[in-house]
């Protein structure tokens, strides 16, 4: 075999995985896996308003949880998505998010930054939860450095 055809066969294997990545989703955004601008870009093209607005229904997923209203908001310094999964899902979402639950004197909740601290996703402790027919989940993407 030629070096030609050698290195031509490797730059193959380097960019065809780079070919079939995809576009960042929604669920990409509710996972707060996605850096503030590109998110942005999601919600709009998903029709989620980022005005504080719920948009109702919301098909998709976050952690294996369904999301059944979701709301965006932009500030100067980061844009905020705070969305609703039943109460019952939550404890598999925290596993699933690998959130690490705290508690202390100011309350408790579950939460795990992402992105080098860019991005943090937030719910109430499962406990204060338990019987709740729904659940909030908060994820902020900073557009700057670590929240």
């Amino acid at each position: 075999m030629s070096m030609v055809k050698i290195a031509l066969s490797g730059l193959l294997l380097v960019t065809a995985p780079l070919a079939c990545a995809a576009e960042p989703s929604l669920a990409d955004a509710l996972e707060c896996r996605l850096p503030a601008d590109t998110a942005l870009a999601v919600l709009a093209a998903a029709g989620v308003p980022v005005d504080g607005t719920d948009a109702k229904p919301v098909k998709a997923t976050a952690y294996g949880a369904s999301v059944r209203s979701a709301s965006a908001y932009r500030s100067r310094d980061e844009v905020g998505l705070t969305y609703h999964i039943s109460g019952p899902s939550l404890g598999a979402f925290i596993r699933a998010a690998k959130l690490e639950q705290w508690e202390d004197e100011d309350g408790a909740g579950a939460h795990r930054a992402l992105l080098d601290g860019r991005n943090a996703l937030n719910t109430g402790h499962p406990d204060d939860l338990a019987g709740a027919a729904e659940a909030d989940i908060e994820c902020r993407m900073s557009f700057g450095g670590a929240l």
